[in-house]
């Protein structure tokens, strides 16, 4: 811990004053009779979050049902299948959030099963493999999942969604950013480009985030990534049409910025 909260200054320091003998205070130490389990089964033993994670993942929230859907039939060459590697990557996510290299090392810290995976299974991770993955996953459709979990959820739950909170940012990039080639499936490139930034860069290329909330709980109900010179009044109509077939309902209150206060925007709303 000194090497965090003391400077080598400090730590010089009290060296310094134990060599002196000057007092400095009292270290409390004892010996136990209980039996104390070794560093690697108690780094292994995760408790909390991280042991009721897996059932209310797959079984309450049905990731795993839906990431499946999404990256469709596994292939029977794979000896670790992109659904396995996919969620293991939500998980990280949500309890850790580790660089790509690194999950493997942090997913040996678990016992297997608290993952849903093997030991076998678990000696297979690797960069690549994660890479792999993420291939697949962002390829797939993923708006179509991101909605199934929130219809489910909201029901799960019973998340009123009578009051939706609506807001963006700039997502900023350093780098040149030149149009990339079509994609092989002919969807639609977002384009990093310059654009209003709230990072207050307007010298860097950008793409514009979008996500709404539920009033209650804060949950994520609407995400939307769009082009960097997109501006933010034209986004509210598609997000209010979305937000109206994910809550059934049109007698939502809808909260945005300034950005919402247009002709077209307002006139629309009240048409529908």
């Amino acid at each position: 811990q000194r090497d965090y909260v003391w400077s080598a200054a400090k730590v010089v320091d009290l060296l310094d004053s134990l060599y002196k003998k000057w007092p400095i205070g009292v270290f409390y130490i004892w010996k136990t009779p209980n039996r104390q389990e070794k560093r690697e089964a108690a780094i292994r033993r995760q408790v909390g979050a991280k042991i009721a994670e897996p059932f209310f993942a797959s079984r309450v929230l049905r990731v795993r049902e839906f990431l499946a859907q999404a990256l469709g039939p596994p292939d029977p060459r794979a000896k670790l299948a992109a659904v396995d590697s996919a969620l293991l990557l939500v998980r990280n996510f949500v309890l850790s959030r580790h660089p790509l290299y690194e999950v493997p090392a942090w997913a040996r810290r678990f016992a297997p099963d608290q993952l849903e995976l093997r030991a076998e299974q678990i000696a297979l991770l690797n960069d690549d493999r994660l890479g792999r993955a993420l291939d697949k996953l962002f390829v797939a459709d993923r708006r179509t999942v991101m909605t199934r979990l929130v219809v489910h959820a909201v029901k799960e739950f019973r998340i009123a969604l009578t009051r939706l909170h609506n807001d963006s940012t700039s997502i900023t990039f350093s780098g040149l950013y030149r149009d990339p080639p079509p994609r092989p499936d002919a969807r639609r490139r977002l384009r990093i480009v310059h654009g209003h930034n709230k990072d207050h860069r307007p010298d860097l290329k950008q793409l514009v985030w979008t996500i709404t909330v539920s009033g209650d709980g804060a949950v994520p109900v609407h995400y939307n990534a769009d082009d960097g010179n997109v501006t933010d009044d034209t986004t509210h109509i598609r997000t209010w049409q979305l937000l109206r077939e994910i809550s059934g309902r049109v007698d939502f209150l809808y909260v945005a910025d300034c950005k919402l206060c247009t002709r077209a925007n307002m006139g629309y709303i009240d048409a529908e």
